[in-house]
């Protein structure tokens, strides 16, 4: 409750200030209209008591559609995006080091040895 009432009370309020600030000084940006002040607040996540418990309903969530990667880390005061990129680098420097990529403790075969099974 505290965090949505600053928001609305205080941080809105700055944010659009600012963007009527940044827009005077940067004209042609298109920055004028109310639809491009759509913006979202990440705060800090609270830990779980059971972190177990916690990503296997996570885990169980994202499986059968009723979250979202974005919802699930905003949860936690993360951007969805900066995780998938962060990810994505990581699983290239794993496959460069010819490290095995294991998803839910079953290894994920490379993509040669797909190729060898379709053929």
């Amino acid at each position: 409750m505290d965090r949505s009432k600053w928001e609305a009370e205080a941080l809105n309020a700055l944010f659009r200030e600012w963007l009527r600030e940044y827009s005077l000084l940067n004209p042609g940006l298109g920055l004028d209209g109310e639809e491009c002040w759509t913006h979202l607040w990440f705060w800090d996540g609270f830990g779980h008591a059971d972190p177990v418990k916690e990503a296997t309903a996570q885990q169980m969530r994202l499986a059968n559609n009723t979250t979202t990667l974005a919802a699930e880390c905003a949860q936690d005061g993360r951007d969805y995006l900066a995780v998938l990129r962060q990810r994505a680098k990581e699983l290239r420097m794993m496959r460069e080091l010819e490290i095995p990529i294991a998803v839910n403790g079953n290894q994920v075969p490379e993509k040669d040895e797909e190729k060898k099974d379709d053929e």
